[in-house]
């Protein structure tokens, strides 16, 4: 079965072999050890500095979320939530959620997030921090991480924090937390890292968590960030983790540093390009026109009006190729989605595979 979906990925023999290597305990020193390389790869993959550190959670994106939306805003803050699909609403709702203050730009999905947006909100709204997605997995598009962050460093003196969504980004976009002055950003392995779910990660920039430190009262025991930060610096979890996902996330940070985010990046466009072009000639095209706004790896298409799609998807499966058909699209009603990914271990003889099925489907003999 190839699974051509956002998340989770189909993985490499090695990264499936990785996971058969014998449990160890959480608390001894060659877990520490293996957490220490985990944690430090992570980091230098995020560009990060002396000033940041990595942290593993056991549970997925979401779970990340939370923890830090829930541990580092509190009342006396006003966070500037953009979103423009399912993804970026979720940042709102957990922040709803913990009774945190804030201001949220609830675009229509696909719409283009304007830097000068943010930067109007910044110079009147008495602005905190920003919370935004670096690729809205709900739609394939790529948010302007890197311009919106910069942007924030011209108000130095208002002390902005800048949280980061980058679950479906990380591995394979333009991601730097030192030069898009980003606090804190969370991701998954089971993206575009090609690594296995049941972790999720943090990169967290110590001198804004220090600042913030004392003015949060804790919401969740499991959730606290204090008790994360503070086990991680000998290189533990509070609590027992996944414990067979940390060697196969080690091994996937390896093979995404041997390859390098920008070849990794490069092969998924190749990839991305050959699908695109070849599923133009079933009328099957981009929602998103602009390429420079689509994910190298993610693509949202428009299904055409004679092609029943969930009876596609589930054609597909049965031949061995699995792709996503979301049903919670706010354009259920007039537009209908298929999502394809071509992260993982997706080569172009399983798109090519997809061609043939779907051409098969819509001429049977």
């Amino acid at each position: 079965m190839m699974l051509m979906t956002p998340g989770p990925v189909s993985v490499s023999q090695k990264i499936l072999d990785a996971v058969a290597s014998p449990v160890i305990f959480h608390r001894a020193e060659d877990f520490a050890v293996l957490y220490q390389e985990v944690s430090q790869g992570l980091t230098e993959q995020f560009r990060g500095s002396d000033k940041h550190i990595s942290l593993l959670f056991s549970g997925s994106g979401t779970l990340a979320n939370e923890i830090i939306l829930s541990s580092i805003f509190h009342e006396n803050d006003k966070v500037l939530v953009v979103s423009n699909g399912d993804y970026g609403e979720r940042i709102a709702k957990i922040l709803m959620m913990h009774e945190v203050p804030m201001l949220h730009i609830q675009l229509e999905w696909y719409s283009i997030i304007d830097p000068m947006l943010i930067r109007e909100q910044l110079q009147t709204e008495g602005i905190t921090a920003v919370a935004m997605v670096a690729l809205e997995t709900s739609t394939g598009m790529v948010n302007p991480v890197k311009e919106i962050g910069q942007l924030i460093g011209e108000y130095q003196d208002q002390k902005i924090t800048f949280f980061v969504d980058a679950v479906s980004a990380f591995g394979s976009e333009d991601i730097d937390v030192t030069r898009d002055n980003i606090s804190y950003i969370t991701s998954v392995p089971n993206k575009a890292l090609e690594g296995l779910s049941g972790i999720s990660f943090a990169c967290v920039n110590l001198e804004d968590y220090e600042s913030r430190a004392l003015l949060v009262k804790p919401q969740s025991f499991y959730m606290d960030l204090s008790k994360y930060i503070e086990f991680s610096r000998e290189f533990y979890t509070p609590t027992t983790p996944s414990i067979s996902n940390f060697l196969p996330l080690k091994l996937s940070v390896e093979l995404l540093a041997e390859e390098t985010i920008e070849q990794r990046r490069l092969r998924y466009e190749k990839l991305r390009d050959y699908l695109i072009q070849g599923f133009s000639k079933y009328g099957f095209l981009p929602i998103i026109p602009e390429s420079k706004y689509r994910a190298a790896a993610v693509v949202a298409f428009q299904v055409p009006s004679e092609v029943d799609a969930d009876a596609l998807r589930k054609y597909l499966y049965q031949n061995g190729i699995v792709v996503w058909s979301p049903k919670h699209y706010l354009y259920r009603q007039t537009i209908r989605v298929m999502i394809i990914s071509v992260m993982g271990t997706v080569r172009q003889s399983h798109i090519d595979q997809l061609f043939e099925l779907v051409q098969t489907y819509s001429n049977p003999k």
